[in-house]
């Protein structure tokens, strides 16, 4: 007994641990942050800097802008990646295994380097302008929507494919017993039965966009945002105070995401369905309206990326066309490709690693352990803050929390630890709630054999519920590695010229304008990751079969 008691003691403990963690990491920068938008000289002066925020033109225009391009770019995606979808799903098109591939493409593809592509295609000297046309401006509002009409469009997506697959086809065999139009079935059938999807899709995007920094950094133009407000207000001013109201206004679509989220699903149950799989029925015109639509989606992805590899192969676009490898060979300060692409792995695999393995001890602790249960809560709650803060707002917490030199963790400040410590609490909050849902499904009985038994709890987690969680902590290691190999937002304000990673560098080539260096840094981030990708794919089907 004595044994089993310090057993439920260890796992209090770690419970503990993750709670000091999470409020040095994620409370305790935030809380720092406020100070900065509500105290002047330690002196509480309330709204003031918001206020004075909003009076200025240019600074309340770039919300309002925030608002048109996050509206905008949502729901034409929305409805790009419902179509693409409805193509794969509820028709007889064909390459739909190539189709399939497209959102794995995109999801590979920083939102900075579809700006970069879009230059080379319709920029000044771009491809287009060259070839065919000579008047179309790119830059601003228009290039920013597209950028970020690719960069969600994968995430609605695979929203979407999940949404199609739970739909019960007995449902539509009714209709057709009761004569009901194929236009009548669709507004009837298939889009209430995925109401709460759409709603989650929508407001996913939504935020994504309205925090997206990419974009906007490489092809807004003067067209100014948010996301570029903050960077100007702490790069270009050092204005920490209007930089912080930035952060703080940043979060809230995240948080009434949230919100919103919790109010609508809250009334939803979720059931494990087993309904009869949707039967595609013959419609000539319809599969060739889809196939003609879901090849023209294949074919501009294609385009893109060849734009990239055909810009990082010419010696001089558009005067001297030959062949060369030379952009891949650009050193930057000192600094080769090869060694920021080093840089860049190094911090990929390292966040990977004991990112994964934080968050699932953490949601082992949380979901797997019957004791200490206000201590669960506390460690839940912390964990999930990180969904509502964007990676801009994070890295800004961090920049005036760790640069203080009274912090005793100030040496880490400008080493490529924090910036691994960045990119765990930016990613953490997806995978601890994945994490969660899969324990959910594991049989509980193990842990109560376990302690019939005498089996200690970790060797129970390491023998049994490890390899039963495989899939979703390959999962999880993906996550992160692709998520730290093309994030900029979360770090842009704490590397320095010893920790720079290929995403940063894209966007100081692009700040340069030497943007067929950056098309060779970008097309080296996606081949990496498109590998990994395709790897932990073969990996994970293998483990899918075992736990079946």
């Amino acid at each position: 007994m004595k044994k089993l008691y310090k057993f439920k003691d260890l796992r209090g403990l770690l419970l503990v641990i993750n709670v000091i963690f999470a409020l040095y990491f994620i409370v305790l920068p935030i809380i720092n942050m406020l100070k900065y938008a509500f105290f002047y000289n330690g002196q509480f002066i309330g709204l003031y800097n918001f206020k004075k925020y909003m009076l200025n033109d240019k600074l309340y225009s770039s919300i309002v802008n925030s608002f048109k391009v996050s509206i905008s770019s949502s729901i034409l995606a929305m409805i790009l990646a419902f179509l693409f979808v409805y193509g794969i799903k509820r028709t007889n098109i064909r390459l739909k295994r190539f189709f399939k591939c497209v959102p794995l493409i995109l999801f590979s593809i920083p939102t900075l380097v579809h700006g970069i592509a879009l230059i080379c295609i319709f920029g000044k000297k771009g491809i287009m302008n060259q070839v065919f046309l000579n008047n179309i401006d790119i830059y601003g509002k228009y290039g920013i929507i597209i950028c970020n009409v690719l960069y969600i469009f994968p995430v609605i997506s695979s929203l979407l494919f999940v949404a199609f697959e739970v739909t019960d086809y007995r449902l539509y065999e009714v209709a057709d017993m009761m004569g009901t139009k194929e236009i009548k079935k669709f507004f009837t059938i298939t889009l209430p039965s995925m109401k709460f999807t759409l709603v989650n899709a929508f407001f996913s995007a939504f935020t994504l966009v309205f925090t997206d920094f990419g974009a906007a950094k490489v092809i807004g133009g003067n067209y100014n945002l948010l996301s570029i407000d903050i960077y100007e207000q702490i790069i270009g001013k050092q204005n920490f105070s209007m930089g912080a109201v930035a952060g703080i206004i940043l979060m809230i679509p995240s948080f009434m995401f949230i919100l919103i989220e919790y109010l609508i699903f809250k009334r939803k149950r979720f059931e494990e369905l087993h309904g009869i799989k949707y039967t595609i029925k013959g419609n000539k015109v319809r599969d060739i309206f889809f196939q003609i639509y879901n090849l023209t989606i294949l074919f501009i992805i294609i385009f893109e990326i060849v734009t990239i590899i055909f810009m990082s192969l010419v010696k001089s676009w558009p005067y001297n066309m030959s062949f060369t490898l030379d952009w891949y060979k650009v050193k930057s300060y000192g600094t080769s490709i090869g060694e920021i692409y080093f840089n860049t792995i190094f911090v990929s695999i390292i966040t990977a690693i004991i990112g994964t393995i934080i968050v699932f001890i953490a949601a082992y602790l949380v979901e797997r352990n019957k004791n200490n249960f206000i201590l669960k809560k506390v460690n839940y709650f912390l964990y999930k803050i990180p969904l509502i803060l964007p990676g801009l707002t994070l890295g800004l917490a961090y920049i005036l929390f760790f640069n203080n030199p009274n912090n005793p963790l100030n040496f880490i400040y400008g080493t490529f630890i924090i910036i691994i410590i960045a990119n765990i609490i930016h990613f953490f909050s997806i995978p601890f709630l994945n994490i969660i849902s899969n324990l959910r499904n594991i049989d509980d009985k193990y842990e109560c054999v376990s302690e019939i038994l005498g089996i200690p709890w970790y060797i129970n987690m390491i023998k049994v519920i490890i390899p039963l969680s495989m899939t979703s902590i390959i999962e999880t290691f993906l996550y992160y590695f692709l998520n730290s190999m093309i994030t900029v937002s979360a770090i842009i304000f704490l590397y320095t010229s010893s920790t720079r990673v290929a995403a940063i560098e894209i966007v100081n080539k692009s700040d340069i304008g030497d943007l067929q260096a950056a098309c060779a840094i970008a097309l080296i981030i996606i081949f990496t990751n498109l590998v990994l990708r395709i790897f932990a794919e073969k990996i994970n089907s293998k483990y899918k079969n075992i736990e079946r």
